[in-house]
């Protein structure tokens, strides 16, 4: 039985995402190393996260877990791997649909963060955020319609295009904190007149930057703007680790030696988790 984070004052942060450590998808990892630093500050943080893997949902996951000093929970048939567009839309469904109720009925809610997984969850979250009144911090690590218009598969004119930007603005404008993954992201923020908190500031020219980095820079702002997640340095593609990716980029250093190189540390998580922290305290 899993037991009551200890010292805990000022209400409980609660964290929405559908993967989450040891789940290997690079999001659900973002997302913990937040959640950890939030609570290694005195916050008291639960996570509600899918009980199964997002790439493979064979992967079952405790039901109940306290992680380092984080309450994590997870929901029941909230993924169904990714072989089908319907199933991965009725995952979603599933997931967003628990979460509304969690969050909903979370006592002594004194904020709620989440990221982009799934998409759209912020859309739930904020209209429980409005029923409590209370903040929302919200991590964008990718965006839609942008990423779709992108890949082609909409149009900007496209009614479902312009359902999304609505959904988008919505939860943009709604949360008290917007983190950008990058600077790219933080770009397409301002466009939408949203004043992001930045990522940590690089120059993408400096000449002090290890070759190492300035390639994985240079692979990174080809998608960053719209699906940054999947190339950032030091993040891997989606549905694998930093350490599992290690080594199998040929002609590219390793995840782990990026993160290094990069000077991707802690300090910026903290720093990040201290933002979002002072973002929900009313």
């Amino acid at each position: 039985m899993p037991t009551k984070p200890a010292g805990r004052v000022g209400g409980t942060i609660l964290v929405i995402s559908q993967t989450f450590v040891p789940d290997p998808a690079s999001v659900g990892q973002h997302v913990a190393d937040v959640a950890f630093e939030l609570a290694r500050r005195g916050n008291a943080v639960r996570v509600y996260a899918s009980g199964r893997g997002y790439e493979d949902p064979t992967a079952r996951y405790p039901r109940r877990q306290m992680l380092n000093g984080v309450d994590i929970r997870r929901f029941p048939f909230a993924s169904f791997g990714k072989k089908s567009m319907l199933l991965r839309v009725l995952g979603t469904a599933v997931f967003m649909i628990q979460a509304f109720f969690a969050a909903l009925t979370t006592r002594n809610l004194r904020g709620i963060f989440f990221s982009t997984s799934p998409p759209l969850i912020g859309l739930p979250l904020c209209i429980v955020a409005a029923i409590r009144r209370v903040p929302v911090a919200y991590w964008a690590m990718d965006l839609n319609p942008d990423q779709l218009i992108a890949l082609g598969k909409l149009k900007p004119t496209d009614f479902v295009a312009r359902i999304l930007e609505r959904i988008n603005r919505f939860i943009l404008h709604r949360a008290a904190l917007v983190v950008a993954l990058d600077r790219f992201m933080a770009e397409r923020l301002s466009a939408r007149s949203v004043a992001a908190w930045p990522a940590r500031a690089r120059a993408s020219r400096s000449p002090r930057m290890p070759p190492g980095c300035a390639r994985a820079r240079g692979a990174a702002a080809a998608c960053a703007p719209t699906c940054a997640p999947t190339c950032a340095p030091g993040a891997p593609a989606e549905g694998g680790s930093v350490a599992a990716s290690a080594g199998t980029s040929a002609g590219m250093p390793s995840a782990s030696a990026m993160k290094r190189s990069c000077g991707t540390t802690t300090s910026h998580a903290a720093r990040r988790a201290a933002a979002i922290s002072g973002s929900l305290i009313k």
